[in-house]
């Protein structure tokens, strides 16, 4: 049986700048829109808190999981935002989402 673990509402805004940032260097978040999709990481993460830590199994270090979940919650964003994003390289190169 696996320890549930708790996060506070801190730490997961932390970990989702982390996550979003990371985006950002890559050049898949636009810098402009990193702050809105921060908020709706926080945000889904949130609505779905309890369930989220009742699914880890302990296969990781808690910390490890928390991320794996918002990043894979940044990626939604990314894929259901990114039509409105107007890059300025209209030569944007997509792949780069999933390399």
């Amino acid at each position: 049986m696996v320890e549930t673990k708790d996060i506070s509402s801190e730490e997961i805004l932390l970990y989702s700048r982390k996550v979003v940032s990371h985006f950002v260097s890559k050049g898949t978040v636009p810098k402009r829109n990193a702050e809105d999709t921060i908020m709706y990481v926080v945000e889904k993460f949130l609505l779905k808190k309890e369930s989220i830590i009742n699914n880890f199994r302990g296969n990781s270090k808690f910390s490890t999981y928390i991320i794996s979940v918002l990043n894979k919650m940044c990626l939604e964003v990314i894929r259901k935002e990114i039509k409105h994003w107007n890059y300025p390289n209209q030569d944007y190169d997509f792949g780069r989402l999933f390399s």
